[in-house]
């Protein structure tokens, strides 16, 4: 990820997106976590719509620091993540990758990454980012499409699961894909390699 073939802000063959000051990528394990759409992910922004694909996690097993619906929003899409990996697509900006922590709004910064090919979004997160371990999490995707004003009848979205309401996922019992750059002869391979692991799972 490192001057690798996921670069920051590249766009072709898929769409890497970033922070605004992405860490450089620690090695050890990351998180890898996919989503498939109805449609391409990257185009969904009309001229009037903003569309944020999210990955929420519980990163250290503590349910005092969790989101907490407010009000009347008891499908709050975040509720019990205690951070979120949230990826703009807007026609009035480049894509952008936020990481924020849900106590203060505050923004993490972040080595993650967003790759995107046609209808599939893969969020790629080093296992650095969650204090409990990957063994420790609970997480869900997210999908949530407004047209600035957040108001009920110009918004929608979606949840991996029933509801939002369900307790966040925990990290499947799946083994490792252990690799290093010099088993990937070009970035077609890589992208092969990882919607093939999609399909097993």
């Amino acid at each position: 990820y490192n001057f690798s073939l996921l670069e920051c802000g590249m766009t072709e063959p898929v769409q890497v997106v970033c922070t605004r000051e992405p860490l450089p990528m620690p090695p050890g394990e990351v998180l890898v976590a996919f989503a498939r759409f109805a449609g391409p992910v990257a185009d969904a922004a009309s001229d009037d719509d903003i569309f944020i694909y999210s990955f929420v996690a519980d990163t250290d097993g503590d349910p005092g620091n969790d989101w907490v619906p407010q009000g009347e929003f008891d499908w709050d899409f975040f509720q019990g993540a205690d951070t979120w990996w949230q990826t703009t697509f807007s026609p009035l900006f480049e894509p952008i990758l936020e990481v924020t922590d849900a106590t203060d709004f505050s923004q993490k910064p972040s080595a993650a990454r967003v790759v995107v090919s046609g209808d599939t979004i893969a969020f790629v997160i080093p296992a650095t980012e969650f204090p409990a371990g990957l063994d420790g999490i609970g997480w869900r995707i997210t999908s949530f499409v407004h047209d600035g004003t957040f108001q009920p009848d110009a918004s929608g979205g979606d949840v991996l699961g029933t509801d939002p309401t369900q307790p966040l996922f925990d990290v499947p019992d799946t083994p490792p894909v252990e690799t290093t750059i010099d088993d990937l002869e070009d970035i077609d391979l890589l992208i092969d390699a990882l919607l093939e692991r999609l399909a097993e799972d």
